[in-house]
C-alpha cells in the first residue's frame, strides 16, 4: 500500500511538472515575428494577423504578455501610421506600468513629431 501510494504521488507530481501553462497570452507571438522578419512577402498578412489577434485577445479579456502591445506600435510606426502607433503604446503602457518610462518617451516625440507637421 505505501509503494503504491509513492507511486501515484510521484506520477501525479511529475505529470504536474509536464503542463505547458502560462499567465499571459502570447498570440502565436515567436510564428508571427519569425514571419514578419524572414518572410517580407507575407509582411503586410502577419501585421493584420498580428493586429486582429489583438483584438480577439482584448475582447476574450486575457492578459496579454508584455511587449506585445508596443510590437503592434512599432509595426504601425512602421507602416507610418503614428495615431495607431500611440494608441498601441499607451495600451502597453497603461497594462504594463514598468514599461511607462519607455512608452512615455515613445509617446512624447510621437506627439511632437506630429504636432510640428500640422
Amino acid at each position: 500500500m505505501n509503494k503504491k501510494f509513492w507511486i501515484a504521488v510521484f506520477t501525479a507530481v511529475y505529470l504536474t511538472g509536464c503542463t505547458t501553462s502560462s499567465q499571459y497570452y502570447w498570440l502565436d507571438y515567436e510564428e508571427k515575428l519569425y514571419d514578419y522578419y524572414h518572410k517580407p512577402a507575407k509582411k503586410t498578412k502577419v501585421v493584420n494577423s498580428y493586429i486582429d489577434a489583438l483584438e480577439r485577445a482584448d475582447k476574450s479579456g486575457k492578459k496579454l504578455a508584455p511587449g506585445l502591445y508596443a510590437e503592434a506600435g512599432s509595426f504601425m510606426l512602421e507602416r507610418g501610421d503614428r495615431a495607431r502607433a500611440l494608441t498601441f503604446f499607451k495600451l502597453e503602457r497603461d497594462a504594463w506600468p514598468e514599461s511607462s518610462s519607455l512608452m512615455d518617451a515613445l509617446i512624447t516625440h510621437i506627439d511632437q513629431d506630429l504636432e510640428a507637421k500640422n
